[in-house]
């Protein structure tokens, strides 16, 4: 589950209690900002929050005027340099949206399918957004990749409430492999998590994480989802191999990861060699694995580096999917 989807779970547990609850949007911004658009946060009755419009100043305020003000749904501008004494000099307008409990089912459906995305309309006379599912017409006339938010004109946009993620088949249960599956537990990374013994996985796992035993690795990965990761760290060289080589000979894998060192990746490119990977599909195996200059060899660390890098690849296969203004 992606952060936005746990803010969709805060807000329908409030709503389901009888409290009102402000969803803040970030819908507009120029110049340097700390969000961007689609960027939001929940204020609860009691002042607590979750997610972010960005911190600092800018959010306290934002807090403040949620509380305070009495109005269905508005919207306000900051000037970040002028207005709240914050470096970053740009502009943004937050949108607030009052949801009561009348409103449950609705954003109950929302919370059952965060992929969907929906055309919301602002309408400033009758202090409402308006969301409805887009037209085929209306998705197919973008012509790219949606993402998160997409800014259609002043009153409208396209939104979604969970962001697009990158099919993940960790294997591996060992202590980085647990590290590694805390890390990317609120990250957009669907993390299916693969190991041959049953007992090695932990008692409690995330819920965005599902976990799965496995004895013939090539069944694993016959029909992966297309720009699939994988990553590899069990327990058996050979069972590395095993796995390395299958995920290789797979079309819709688009990257194969295997933790250890320079000399290990030599050793693992000839066996693979032999066995009759070829070089272009050798283009797709990495070893070691993470981001340049992080050198502990700490489970946490490298679950950090690996975290990393994951977010930087679901960039590149992607895109920015956090915005995009059409």
């Amino acid at each position: 589950m992606t952060i936005l989807s746990r803010l969709l779970e805060h807000l329908t547990g409030a709503l389901r209690k009888g409290q009102s609850a402000t969803l803040v949007t970030v819908v507009m911004a120029q110049g340097s900002g700390p969000r961007n658009p689609g960027a939001h946060m929940l204020v609860l009755l009691d002042g607590s929050i979750a997610g972010t419009v960005g911190g600092g100043e800018l959010e306290w305020q934002a807090i403040e005027e949620a509380k305070s003000s009495q109005e269905a749904v508005w919207r306000k501008e900051f000037v970040l340099g002028p207005d709240l004494g914050q470096c970053c000099g740009g502009r943004m307008t937050l949108q607030f949206e009052r949801c009561t409990p009348e409103q449950l089912p609705a954003w109950q459906a929302m919370l059952q399918n965060p992929e969907a995305f929906y055309w919301s309309v602002f309408d400033p006379d009758q202090s409402v957004v308006l969301r409805r599912s887009p037209s085929q017409a209306m998705l197919d006339s973008l012509k790219e990749e949606l993402s998160l938010f997409h800014t259609i004109d002043t009153h409208s946009y396209l939104e979604r409430f969970a962001e697009k993620r990158l099919p993940l088949f960790l294997f591996g249960a060992g202590h980085v492999g647990k590290a590694l599956s805390m890390a990317l537990a609120s990250l957009p990374i669907k993390v299916t998590w693969l190991d041959s013994r049953v007992e090695v996985f932990p008692s409690v796992v995330p819920r965005s994480i599902t976990t799965r035993t496995f004895s013939k690795a090539s069944a694993e990965l016959e029909s992966l989802p297309q720009k699939s990761v994988v990553l590899v760290m069990t327990h058996d060289h050979s069972l590395d191999l095993d796995i390395c080589s299958s995920a290789l000979e797979c079309e819709a894998c688009s990257f194969v990861g295997l933790i250890g060192s320079g000399t290990k990746k030599a050793r693992f490119i000839k066996r693979l060699t032999d066995v009759g990977i070829s070089n272009d599909r050798l283009k797709r195996f990495h070893c070691p694995i993470g981001i340049e200059g992080i050198t502990s060899k700490e489970p946490a660390a490298i679950a950090a580096s690996v975290a990393a890098q994951l977010l930087q690849l679901r960039e590149v296969l992607f895109g920015n999917s956090a915005i995009k203004t059409v």
